[in-house]
């Protein structure tokens, strides 16, 4: 006989559906951010064997962020949608511990929820405040306390004085 000629074939593959346990969440916003300076992480839709997707196929994606010492604090993110990727940029203006939930059609991403923790911002010192309460009342020669409230660029008083 004859060769038979081999046919060619052609053969695209494709991620399968969304899975979002296994969409992956990374940068350096999920775990340390300064307060008063903007932060980003990314979030990549995945797919059940960890494939990149190829759009965000109307996946509904939430971001909360609250401070753990006080629950009403609530920081709200910025989410720009890039294809399937998704580009998260908060700024928290309180120092603290966080608690970061990222979920995709309310199911947790991998991970979620994070922890990071934002550190004061740098100090301002155009912005910091002295007070000196009894200065007009205190006899000449004694100790006078004098306040000091300790201000970051955004004009935010730092609480902690353990820098």
């Amino acid at each position: 006989g004859e060769p038979i000629d081999t046919p060619t074939f052609s053969l695209e593959l494709v991620p399968a559906s969304l899975d979002p346990y296994n969409s992956l969440a990374q940068g350096r916003g999920l775990s340390s951010a300064t307060s008063d300076i903007p932060v980003t992480f990314t979030l990549q839709l995945r797919d059940i064997w960890s494939n990149n997707l190829l759009d965000n196929i109307g996946a509904e994606l939430s971001v909360t962020m609250v401070l753990e010492e006080d629950p009403s604090v609530v920081v709200v993110p910025t989410i720009t949608p890039a294809g399937s990727q998704y580009e998260v940029t908060y700024m928290a203006t309180v120092a603290g511990n966080y608690t970061l939930s990222i979920e995709v059609n309310d199911v947790p991403v991998m991970g979620s929820p994070f922890s990071p923790v934002v550190s004061p911002s740098f100090v301002s010192p155009p912005n910091c405040i002295a007070e000196f309460p009894a200065l007009e009342t205190s006899p000449a020669g004694e100790n006078v306390t004098i306040i000091i409230h300790i201000r970051v660029a955004q004009n935010n008083t730092i609480t902690d004085t353990t820098m």
